[in-house]
């Protein structure tokens, strides 16, 4: 059976909420009633807890070689690399995205006016004392910059986007067809 990486993806979760369900059936006891004790039912509760077993154990096994065939299809297509570059992108984003909201560096003037100000201000008030103010270290020029990169990176970010809906549609993985049988059987596809 042949399935796109999107859908292989959809599969794997699949198959992850079934092995969390017969993970959480598997306890290795059984619950018994003082009245009803016998050899027939630990027979039938050992027989369930063997069977989620084996169904865990061939379903990590289908599972791992799904997730092994997207890796190599996800490096073979560009997938990975793709990934890295929206990491690295989103990063750029949020660090640009901080930049274009700088103050302005302010001109000398501007800032002796501040300054004088704040020794104003201290010198009337003996509990409150500012020794320090903040002030923008950019351009208008450096933020208009920052806002054009900005800009430049959401459209990267756009177009990774498609690209990565587009390798995901077209690059497709095989799974065997006995494992794709049981997984419908066993209602997970």
């Amino acid at each position: 059976m042949k399935l796109n990486l999107r859908k292989a993806a959809a599969v794997q979760n699949s198959i992850r909420a079934a092995i969390s369900e017969r993970q959480v059936r598997i306890t290795g006891e059984l619950t018994m009633d003082l009245w009803s004790v016998n050899d027939e039912m630990l027979a039938l509760a050992r027989g369930d807890q063997l069977r989620h077993l084996e169904e865990v154990e061939r379903l990590e096994s289908t599972l791992a070689n799904i997730r092994e065939q997207v890796g190599a299809a996800n490096s073979k297509c560009g997938v990975n690399k793709l990934l890295s570059e929206q990491a690295m992108v989103a990063a750029q984003i949020a660090r640009f995205g901080r930049l274009v909201n700088c103050a302005v560096v302010p001109s000398s003037a501007h800032l002796a006016e501040r300054a004088k100000a704040i020794s104003a201000a201290n010198e009337k008030s003996a509990y409150r004392v500012t020794e320090s103010f903040s002030v923008g270290v950019f351009s208008l020029n450096d933020i208009e910059r920052f806002k054009n990169k900005l800009v430049a990176l959401r459209r990267r970010q756009t177009a990774i986007g498609e690209e990565l809906i587009t390798a995901n549609i077209t690059t497709e993985i095989t799974i065997r067809d006995q494992d794709w049988t049981w997984l419908e059987s066993l209602g997970i596809v």
